[in-house]
């Protein structure tokens, strides 16, 4: 499979799952709060589906987005004591400049880091559906929040 279907699957799975996982991950004693319960949760699928789909046995994918709160030292659920072998990068789909919507500017890009998906509306980004937009950010640390549709994903090794 290729990188480009399996973001989108990833996608349409938390648009579709959100939900219906709301009751069961939401108030925990475990997590400080349900942003972390999220978090954990997203990683351990972002695991699961996309890097077990696209790695072979012994590479890792950076973690998505802040990555899991649960052993304190790694952002990963499996195989905690291991590191990252490769990420995802952003470019243009057809190599023109695309609107950041968060700072209201066309912008070019060039092998940014994947953070993660969210929602947007009135000016600010969301970790809730409908994701359909992409959250980076720039070689300044400045966020930028991208539509999916303009977006080509590959697969580098760090």
């Amino acid at each position: 499979m290729n990188i480009q279907i399996a973001m989108k699957i990833f996608m349409e799975f938390l648009n579709s799952t959100w939900d219906l996982v709301n009751p069961l991950i939401v108030d925990r004693f475990y997590t400080c709060s349900d942003e972390d319960s999220y978090s954990d949760w997203i990683e351990a699928n972002w695991e699961m589906l996309v890097e077990k789909k696209l790695l072979n046995l012994d590479e890792y994918l950076e973690p998505y987005g802040s990555g899991a709160d649960i052993y304190g030292a790694s952002d990963r659920i499996t195989e905690p004591e291991n590191g990252s072998t490769h990420r995802v990068i952003i470019n243009s789909l057809n190599g023109d400049e695309v609107y950041d919507f968060l700072n209201e500017e066309f912008i070019t890009l060039n092998n940014n880091i994947f953070y993660e998906f969210v929602s947007f509306r009135s000016g600010f980004y969301f970790r809730n559906p409908e994701f359909n937009h992409v959250l980076f950010y720039d070689n300044k640390g400045e966020e930028r929040v991208i539509k999916v549709d303009n977006v080509k994903y590959s697969l580098v090794t760090i």
